[in-house]
């Protein structure tokens, strides 16, 4: 199940990234109905792939990483919880309403000035910088744990890309941020030891 997460949860980033839909700025609406189905079908998918792939870059940790460990928890629960309101903001809510716009002309305007003018939202805001800043710090605290580890330095460099989620979640950015840290995966865990990674909650010594 650890190793599926950690394989999984990346790959899934990367693939719902190819997949998902990009409006022309100028016409939302007339761009997205075509494809709305798929656009709301990623920003379901997202949903529950964003906080997987925090938890498994979370799960690439050392063992003995324990103020990195406490760090990224945190880190990465502000992520979880900040990616799941943009996405539904940005993502799902743009899609209910090019899906009730149809294609009368008013509510296809109206759907073009929510998406132009959202940015000055200051609730957009708000969780698109939780989004960056918990992602960013999660992903510096597991390349901190690693690097004060010594167990792979290609893992580390490996995770400076992997911070492009924290930008957004649209293609290049979740394709890039998904190769680095399936390298980062392959460094640690098939070219490493399996034994410096953080397994989970640890068991009670026998005997």
């Amino acid at each position: 199940m650890n190793r599926a997460l950690r394989w999984g949860a990346p790959l899934g980033i990367g693939v719902l990234s190819l997949l998902h839909p990009l409006p022309a700025a100028g016409d939302v609406a007339g761009t997205l109905t075509p494809v709305l189905v798929r656009w709301q079908a990623v920003h379901i998918l997202q949903l529950v792939a964003f906080p997987l792939v925090a938890l498994a870059a979370y799960r690439l940790l050392p063992i003995g990483a324990t103020t990195e460990r406490s760090v990224a928890r945190i880190a990465f629960s502000v992520f979880a919880v900040s990616a799941a309101a943009y996405d539904s903001l940005a993502g799902l809510g743009t899609g209910s309403a090019v899906a009730i716009a149809g294609h009368d002309p008013e509510r296809m305007a109206f759907v073009q000035d929510y998406f132009t003018h959202r940015v000055v939202e200051p609730t957009f805001w708000i969780v698109y910088v939780g989004t960056a800043i918990g992602w960013l710090i999660g992903i510096g605290a597991v390349a901190l744990g690693i690097w004060r580890s010594r167990s792979s330095w290609g893992a580390v460099a490996l995770l400076v890309p992997a911070g492009a989620l924290g930008i957004d979640h649209i293609p290049p950015y979740g394709v890039v941020a998904a190769l680095g840290l399936l390298g980062a995966t392959w460094l640690l865990t098939v070219r490493g030891k399996q034994t410096t990674l953080w397994p989970g909650r640890p068991r009670a010594a026998r005997g």
